[in-house]
């Protein structure tokens, strides 16, 4: 029975200090946690699409860069008469 009092009275003095040595002190800065994390790597799926948006946008400028008429005739054109 002694050994059983003994167990608790221990018991109850290591949660106490456990308790009392986890507890945090206020934080200076007070920004939130979230805000301070890195950022995530971007996934799979994010990277994917990234090269796709890439690859569409290039080929718009590409697009956009060549003229939409021209004025001299191309090989489709038919030949001038004389």
């Amino acid at each position: 029975m002694k050994n059983v009092v003994v167990a608790l009275v221990a018991a109850a003095f290591a949660s106490v200090a456990l308790a009392q040595g986890t507890t945090a002190a206020p934080a200076a800065n007070s920004a939130p946690a979230a805000a301070q994390a890195a950022p995530a790597a971007p996934t799979k799926a994010e990277k994917k699409a990234a090269k796709s948006d890439a690859k569409k946008a290039k080929k718009k400028k590409a697009q956009k860069s060549t003229p939409a008429s021209s004025t001299t005739p191309s090989s489709t054109d038919p030949k001038p008469a004389k």
